[in-house]
């Protein structure tokens, strides 16, 4: 949770994101005729965990383009399809710009936004703190200009307002028990990035910081400590 997606965390999320997503593109494109060919276009796909879910999801498709920024995610791509992928399916490499026209008609999925709530039970008397400040670092530069954070649902409906689309919205929170061995380990790291991307933040107490983290990470330990972290899944479609 730096500046920066690193591959380890995406790959560590990748359970969490699948059991979370709602079923809201999943119910739409079952509404379409099944003469329809799909195109897949995954823009930010990072290792391509999306098109593992659409495809657990049996979601059909003639073609999926992969799109990142980042060249060491997109490398680890072809290893992580290789066991979810049909036979009927074939991998493409191309690292050049591809110049692609989107056109109205088509469906617009943002999956997994962040929409600024975490909550810890039991909570702490900071939580209120770090959260405004974790919220600002949402919104921070993640390598491809200021990131839009927990503001990018209410820009969505705004935008789906001026171009006249239809918007669905749904939840899709992480609801983290921590009942297991990896439910521990992740929170573990989502703690410790939390601490580390806020820790030379602008205005931060650091004494603050520190105490809240020890005292999250005692009880996390301790088994006494569960997380939600809100997220939504945003479809917008022609009307």
């Amino acid at each position: 949770m730096d500046n920066t997606f690193s591959k380890s965390w995406i790959n560590m999320r990748v359970e969490y994101d699948e059991a979370s997503r709602s079923s809201v593109l999943v119910d739409h494109l079952n509404k379409l005729s099944k003469k329809h060919e799909i195109d897949l276009i995954d823009f930010c796909c990072g290792t391509g965990s999306f098109l593992m879910w659409a495809l657990n999801k049996n979601i059909s498709f003639q073609n999926c383009i992969l799109v990142d920024h980042d060249i060491k995610l997109l490398k680890s791509i072809k290893s992580n399809l290789r066991t979810h992928l049909k036979s009927k399916y074939t991998i493409q490499s191309n690292t050049n710009n591809l110049d692609l026209l989107i056109k109205k008609n088509n469906i617009l999925y943002f999956s997994l936004c962040f929409n600024g709530l975490v909550k810890w039970t039991p909570t702490n008397t900071f939580d209120k703190y770090i959260l405004t400040f974790f919220n600002n670092h949402q919104r921070s530069d993640k390598g491809f200009g200021n990131a839009l954070g927990y503001k990018s649902i209410e820009s969505l409906r705004k935008k789906a307002g001026k171009l006249n689309l239809n918007i669905r919205v749904a939840d899709s929170p992480w609801i983290i028990k921590n009942k297991s061995e990896k439910d521990t380990v992740f929170m573990k790291r989502y703690l410790l990035d939390i601490r580390k991307s806020l820790f030379h933040m602008e205005g931060i107490d650091k004494n603050i910081l520190r105490k809240w983290y020890e005292d999250k990470k005692y009880d996390l330990e301790n088994k006494k400590i569960r997380l939600y972290v809100g997220h939504n899944d945003v479809l917008l479609f022609k009307k």
